[in-house]
Order: C-alpha cells, then structure tokens, then sequence
C-alpha cells in the first residue's frame, strides 16, 4: 500500500513539474542582424567621433607641453531619442607635426535609441567601456589633420523594442580601425572617413565600413 502511495505522489510532482514548465514565459526573442547594425553603428559612432574630436580639440593645450593626461565628459543626442554620454582620459605625446594619444573611458546609454533598416526603434541602456590608441599628423600648409585611431570595446546593455514590448541583453565585443582626415581646420572642417568596425553585437558577427558611422 505504501509502494502504491509513494508511485502517486512522485507521479503528482512529475504533473506538477510539467504543468510549472508549460507555464514558464517565454525566452526573450533574440535581436535580428539589422538590429544589431544598428546597435554597432550607435556605439561606434558615440565611441570614436566624440573620443577622436576631444583628442584633436586637445592639440592647442599640449602644443608646448610635456606628455599629461586630459579629463573630458561628452554628451551626444542620440537619432531617436535618448542619450549617450562619454567620459574618459587622453594622455598625449607630443612630436612637432604629430601626437599620439592614448584614449580610454566608457559610454553610459540612457535610453538611447535608433532605427533599424526594418523601421524598427531600439533603445539601448547600460554601458561599455572602450579603449583607443590615436595618432594624428598635423599638416599646417594643407589644413590636414590626419588621424588613425584603433582600439576596442565591449560590455554589456539592455535593449529594449517598445513597439513590440520586447526587452533583452546584449552583448559586446568589437574592435576598431579607424583613418579620418579633416580638411580645412577643426572645428567644421570636412571630414573623409576610412576603415571599419568587426566583432560581436548581440550575437551577430558584425563588419562594416566606418564611413556608415555617423559622425
């Protein structure tokens, strides 16, 4: 009788087990490859055109000076909504038409959002951290400043569809290599953009030219 008993109540629990795993939300939809492009793009470009433009603002103050660190905080609107603000340190070594310059810091994302080539609005929240290594060669005759800036960055954040009430976590991992020439003086000069973006967004393998940035 005992035997007959225990066979029912382990037979009650295994229903019961089912009936708690039918009853279990659903895992969160992964992020399609457009929308992790778009993820990409945004953080390249509050990575490297605010880090790249503070490095270059930096050449008048270290003109006659030893190498020394600069402190500098940048907020950026972001396309859809939101905002995105950098924060870091560039220590620069000065040479007489050039300066190399290491950069590295994080980007907080508050809400920070862009649209997809699928008309898709994605917000981002979280922060990555980032590291760059700048050179940049000053050519005064020609109002060129060249600059090359490699580097990575990675971290995760929180993504969210508000259209669709999706929600989720994204990884990053991605490297850059960037050329940038400003023609004609900083600031408003114009700017010839070269190189690329690769690595890992939200799971997708991700490459594309740095000229897709929006800087």
């Amino acid at each position: 009788m005992k035997s007959r008993r225990l066979i029912a109540q382990v037979a009650a629990l295994g229903t019961l087990g089912l009936w708690v795993a039918g009853c279990t939300t659903d895992p969160p939809r992964e992020l399609s490859e457009s929308e992790a492009m778009t993820i990409a793009k945004m953080m390249g470009a509050t990575v490297v055109d605010p880090a790249v433009e503070e490095t270059i603002g930096a050449i008048p103050f270290f003109g006659q000076a030893d190498p020394q660190g600069l402190d500098y905080e940048h907020e950026v609107d972001c396309p859809e909504g939101g905002t995105a603000a950098l924060s870091g340190t560039v220590d620069v070594q000065i040479d007489d038409s050039s300066f190399s310059a290491n950069s590295e810091g994080s980007v907080d994302f508050d809400s920070c959002a862009g649209r997809t080539d699928d008309d898709d609005v994605v917000a981002l929240t979280g922060g990555i951290d980032f590291a760059l290594a700048i050179v940049a060669t000053v050519s005064p005759s020609e109002r060129v400043v060249y600059v090359s800036a490699e580097g990575s960055a990675g971290g995760s954040l929180e993504w969210e569809i508000a259209e669709e009430g999706e929600s989720g976590t994204c990884e990053v991992d991605v490297a850059l290599d960037v050329d940038i020439e400003l023609r004609g003086g900083f600031p408003g000069g114009e700017l010839v953009v070269e190189g690329g973006v690769t690595g890992t967004v939200c799971g997708h393998n991700v490459d594309f030219d740095a000229a897709d940035l929006e800087f």
